[in-house]
C-alpha cells in the first residue's frame, strides 16, 4: 500500500488574485446549488483558481509538491481533481490539454517518478466532457503517468465508454455506500 499524496488542482485564496495581477486567475462555476452572489454559499461557489494554461500554474504546483514531499517524503503518487464537479472555463481540446499538462508538469518537475491519480468521474461522458474533450484531456499526459480510478463503476462503467481512458491506467472502483446505499448489493435493477 502507498500514500496518495495531494496535488496542486491551482485552488488559491480569494486574495491571491489582487497580489498576484499579473498571474491569470478564474472563478469557478457555482456549484451543487450554491451561488458565488450569495454572501451565505460564497465559500462555495465562488473559488479563485489560477488558470491552467498560466505559466505559474506548473510552476507554483512544483513549489507546493516540493514543499509537501519535503514534509512527508513521497511514494511518487499525487491526487488531484482540478475539475471534480466543475466544469473548466472552455471546453476547446486545446486549451484541456493544455490543463491536465500544466497539472502533471507541476508534479513531474519536481518528482520524475510522479504518477497522477486523478477520479474518473471528474471527466464522465457528459454534454461538457465529449469524447474529443476527454481524449485531449488525458492525452496530454503520458499515458504510465496518469492514473484514473473509475469511481461508481459498479453502475457507471466510464472505462467502456471511454475507450479504456484511452491507453491510461485504471482501477475499478466500487462505491459500496455512496449516496444512501446501507450494503452491498447485486446492483441497480437485479433483483
Amino acid at each position: 500500500m502507498s500514500p496518495v499524496l495531494s496535488g496542486f488542482a491551482g485552488h488559491v485564496p480569494h486574495a491571491f488574485a489582487s497580489k498576484h495581477p499579473s498571474v491569470k486567475t478564474i472563478q469557478s462555476p457555482d456549484w451543487a446549488g450554491f451561488h458565488g452572489a450569495d454572501p451565505a454559499t460564497a465559500a462555495y461557489a465562488d473559488v479563485t483558481m489560477i488558470d491552467p494554461t498560466d505559466p505559474a500554474f506548473p510552476e507554483l504546483g512544483a513549489k507546493f509538491i516540493a514543499l509537501q514531499a519535503k514534509t512527508y517524503g513521497t511514494d511518487h503518487f499525487y491526487s488531484c481533481d482540478t475539475y471534480n464537479e466543475i466544469n473548466p472555463a472552455s471546453n476547446s481540446t486545446a486549451y484541456l490539454a493544455k490543463a491536465s499538462a500544466s497539472v502533471y508538469a507541476g508534479m513531474a518537475q519536481v518528482d520524475p517518478a510522479a504518477v497522477w491519480v486523478m477520479q474518473a468521474w471528474s471527466i464522465a461522458p457528459s454534454a461538457f466532457w465529449g469524447q474529443a474533450q476527454i481524449s485531449s484531456y488525458l492525452g496530454a499526459v503520458p499515458s504510465a503517468k496518469l492514473w484514473l480510478l473509475d469511481l461508481y463503476a459498479e453502475a457507471e462503467q466510464n472505462w467502456a465508454r471511454t475507450a479504456s481512458f484511452y491507453g491510461h491506467p485504471f482501477i475499478w472502483c466500487g462505491l459500496i455506500n455512496f449516496g444512501g446505499q446501507q450494503g452491498i448489493t447485486a446492483g441497480h435493477g437485479v433483483a
